[in-house]
């Protein structure tokens, strides 16, 4: 009886860890989807308003890019916050000139 009993405990934590495993993998899995097409997306709308992605944004142009509606729909599909994206470009950007200077 304790054999049957400590098999069928083996049996459910093996179960248990492979059911972890798994959902782990198809979390992984999804966030690399969500990134592609959000990437994708982006990268569709940026040639839309002719910008060149060889050069960088000021914070003018980042401002103006976020808030296009069709924009905004595509980062907040995401679940971002778009308002919160344009309140906090200028520390964005005052981050970026810091990390490039020598």
């Amino acid at each position: 009886v304790f054999i049957a009993l400590a098999v069928l405990t083996l049996m459910n934590m093996l179960i248990g860890v492979l059911v972890e495993v798994v959902g782990a993998i198809a979390v992984t899995e999804k966030e690399g989807m969500t990134v592609t097409h959000l990437s994708g997306e982006l990268r569709r709308l940026y040639e839309e308003h002719h910008l060149d992605p060889t050069v960088g944004l000021s914070q003018k142009e980042f401002t103006k890019f976020i808030v296009d509606s069709e924009v905004a729909y595509v980062i907040g599909g995401i679940g971002a916050d778009v308002v919160l994206l344009v309140d906090m470009a200028p520390g964005i950007f005052e981050d970026l000139l810091k990390a490039s200077e020598p």
